[in-house]
């Protein structure tokens, strides 16, 4: 488990309260990194367009929620700290981006009933090539015995890349546009708008 996994405890997966946002990715600066969250890096909500609000209820039901913004505009913190309020107490589990597959059917994901949150830091490279994550292996991951939310964070360039590159299949393959879904990759586009 430890090889197909970015962060893990003493003896098992972290609850999401066991870590702090510079351990699942967000950047470190003058006023706070890892073993210095809370210190003087105090989290600014994002009131703007109720992301904050939108944030917390798409966690509530949602398998699968994607933040999405510029390069160092918070997306990780934003997230880290929404998570963490939602259930401090869920296991997170942070794939290295060619496991994610074989982590989905690990017995320890496969069979938990453990609150689990799958970290997807730039979700680009989770959709790349054979072993990226699919439909099928985003099912499997969501509906394993123990309540799950996969949650994501994709900068706006690499999501115009993938819109764009999603468009050239389509055009293509008109099949797959009326399906929503890049037969090649996965990928599907209604998730991402």
């Amino acid at each position: 488990m430890r090889e197909l996994v970015r962060v893990y405890g003493i003896e098992d997966l972290p609850t999401i309260a066991d870590l702090d946002p510079y351990l699942l990715g967000s950047t470190s600066s003058v006023f706070g990194r890892s073993g210095e969250y809370g210190v003087r890096d105090g989290y600014l909500p994002r009131t703007a367009h109720d992301v904050d609000a939108r944030l917390a209820e798409a966690l509530t039901g949602g398998s699968l929620v994607v933040v999405v913004g510029p390069s160092k505009a918070g997306k990780t913190r934003t997230l880290f700290e929404a998570v963490r309020a939602h259930d401090s107490g869920a296991r997170v589990v942070w794939p290295v981006t060619d496991g994610i597959r074989e982590l989905a059917v690990h017995p320890r994901i496969a069979t938990s009933t453990d609150p689990l949150v799958v970290w997807l830091d730039d979700l680009h490279e989770y959709l790349a090539g054979p072993t990226g994550l699919t439909p099928a292996v985003l099912a499997r991951l969501t509906t394993r015995p123990g309540p799950t939310v996969v949650v994501a964070t994709l900068r706006s360039e690499m999501r115009a890349q993938l819109r764009a590159r999603w468009w050239r299949v389509a055009t293509r393959h008109p099949d797959a546009a009326r399906a929503g879904r890049d037969r090649r990759s996965g990928f599907y586009q209604r998730g991402l708008r």
